[in-house]
């Protein structure tokens, strides 16, 4: 049976006790009600400006380390990033669904990534001993699910996508909500009939994620990267530029069409190859000489890394590389894959490449050995020699990029950017990455046993792609790219709230000034609706005026409408917009001009 309630009770609990102030028929929020506990104080674990001031402006609070609860103005900001993602999701195809947080190890063993996943998967068992994992991610069971119902080319495509808690085990999170142990993801799935499709749809999404960095309003910035545990050939990175960026990306300012995660990145050298003259005398002529050069690597005039792949012990392969470069190990795995592969300097394991014998060597030059078109030396003639003797001597010899591209380097230009015909230097830039789309191919369809006949009964893996927005690291990456030695500023896309209206007087003067501010917030939501419940007054006359626009100016509210000395001398309010740091007086009709113009720009 349900309680029943007196109607004074009823009505008691229409407005929390002790904050009855000002009520009117269409009372616009108040800030003596919000819970929003700020403080001036600095943090003492925040190590950047965002974990600063979601502490300070009593967005979130700390739970555990990488764990945190979002207060009420955080999850406004949070609830708004997701009206905007569904909108968008769903313009493309999308279709929302919530699947299960605890998955079940049985399907990541179809995969195989339940033994190469670290320790940053969370992994616990029930009380019958069977092992589960908190998700980091979905692939499988998104699979599994799309696996039991799809089985006709009729039923295809699919998107499917959800916005839910992610756990990743991290072995030091940092930066607040940009490395946490908890966060809030959207992660979205496509399964399509051909390779065709799959990259259409690719590049759909591609398109929905420019949409949504600039309705977020964040300074971005899309890079090639590397495809990581997630698997597939194809992937770009969505960065938010930010000094704390703990992404590497090399851009070309020049073309201004070449971006990329150092991991990604293909560049050419800027210079000549140079090696020592007395090196460039005494010819190669067998493999046991050219193998010899690297007995002592402080010494030799290039450098030999071998990887060794576990199914394949017998042909390791040899990267050569100029002398003090790095091996760039992706790109060396994307050469060869499938292959599991570890990887050591030559003088460390020379004994397996002995017991391989020279003709299982499969060995490999980075370009830069390449002498440019038209151009030699005696230091590429040099290497010719030796890779003729490789030749005749190896199992394989092939030239590719196996080392890391470096600021300084020369933009890859028509090999990978079609048109482009610079010669720009890369720069470095520093991201957050808030968004990652992936070309996964048949990478899980095929474990998992996801086919659809196509028109001839003939049975098909699906083609599938994935794609990831960071919600919770939208908060903090706003905050990052936008803020000054006052506190946030919040674009009005995803502002807590839209404006703060603070009416400034002494005790007398309150029931007249709220009531001007409540009628100033009424007269806004009426000719923009979407503003009702999204403006704050402040109802705190008592306190100092100075302390709630400080607050305030904390806090981010996009703009802020002050009743003050102006207002009592010729009815105008002050406004501060908080992104530009102007300020004006204007009258109420200008006002509600303003907030209508605001409000047709987000729709931009």
């Amino acid at each position: 049976m349900l309680p029943r309630f007196s109607a004074a009770v009823i009505k008691s609990r229409a407005r929390p006790a002790g904050n009855r102030r000002w009520a009117s028929t269409h009372s616009a929020p108040k800030r003596s009600q919000i819970f929003a506990p700020t403080t001036f104080e600095e943090p003492s674990d925040a190590q950047i400006p965002s974990h600063r001031l979601l502490l300070q402006a009593g967005l979130v609070k700390k739970t555990a380390a990488g764990i945190y609860t979002y207060l009420p103005l955080g999850l406004r900001v949070l609830e708004k990033a997701i009206k905007i993602i569904d909108e968008e999701m769903k313009a493309v195809g999308g279709q929302k669904l919530s699947m299960a947080k605890l998955q079940p190890s049985t399907l990541w063993k179809k995969t195989n990534r339940w033994s190469t996943t670290g320790p940053e998967l969370v992994r616990l068992q029930d009380r019958k001993g069977e092992d589960f994992c908190m998700a980091p991610t979905a692939e499988e069971l998104v699979t599994d699910i799309v696996a039991d119902v799809v089985h006709s080319y009729r039923q295809l495509p699919v998107m499917l996508y959800q916005i839910g808690e992610k756990y990743r085990d991290e072995m030091r999170p940092r930066y607040g909500l940009i490395r946490g142990r908890e966060f809030l993801m959207k992660d979205m799935y496509s399964f399509d009939t051909t390779q065709e499709a799959a990259h259409s749809t690719y590049e759909r999404v591609v398109g929905a994620y420019h949409r949504v960095m600039q309705r977020f309003r964040l300074p971005y910035i899309v890079a090639e990267a590397d495809s990581g545990n997630i698997g597939g050939n194809k992937s770009h990175e969505f960065h938010a530029l930010a000094a704390v960026g703990e992404d590497t990306l090399l851009t070309c300012p020049k073309c201004g069409q070449y971006t990329a995660n150092v991991e990604k990145a293909r560049g050419r050298v800027s210079r000549p190859l140079s090696l020592p003259e007395e090196r460039t005398r005494h010819k190669i002529t067998t493999m046991d000489q050219f193998l010899a050069l690297f007995d002592h690597p402080e010494r030799a005039p290039m450098q030999c890394t071998v990887f060794v792949m576990d199914d394949k012990m017998n042909e390791p392969v040899l990267v050569i590389t100029p002398h003090g470069e790095t091996v760039n190990e992706y790109h060396v795995k994307s050469a060869f894959p499938n292959n599991k592969m570890t990887f050591q300097p030559y003088d460390q394991v020379r004994n397996i490449v002995n017991k391989a014998g020279h003709g299982s060597l499969k060995i490999v030059f980075d370009n830069a050995f390449q002498a440019p078109a038209g151009k030699t030396s005696a230091a590429y003639e040099w290497i010719q020699d030796i890779v003729k003797v490789c030749e005749s001597g190896a199992k394989q010899v092939s030239f590719g990029d196996y080392r890391y591209t470096k600021v300084g380097d020369v933009c890859p230009g028509e090999a990978l950017v079609p048109g482009c015909k610079t010669d720009g230097v890369l720069e470095e830039r520093k991201g957050i990455e808030v968004g990652h789309c992936f070309y996964l191919g048949t990478k899980y369809s095929e474990p998992m046993e996801a086919t659809f006949q196509d028109p001839n009964r003939v049975s098909i893996p699906i083609e599938m792609g994935c794609y990831g927005i960071g919600v919770s690291r939208i908060l903090a990456t706003s905050i990052e790219t936008s803020h000054d030695k006052y506190g946030i500023r919040w674009p009005d896309s995803i502002a807590p709230y839209r404006a703060i209206i603070v009416p400034i007087g002494d005790a007398s003067e309150a029931p007249n000034l709220m009531a001007k501010a409540e009628e100033i917030y009424s007269a806004i939501a009426k000719e923009v609706p979407t503003l009702k419940d999204d403006i704050v007054v402040d109802d705190r006359i008592g306190e100092n005026p100075g302390f709630r626009m400080k607050e305030a100016q904390l806090i981010g509210y996009p703009l802020m409408l002050i009743l003050g000395k102006e207002w009592k001398k010729s009815g105008l309010i002050d406004v501060e917009d908080r992104q530009t740091g102007t300020k004006a007086k204007m009258s109420e009709k200008d006002v509600v001009e303003l907030f209508k113009k605001r409000d047709a720009a987000l729709e931009l």
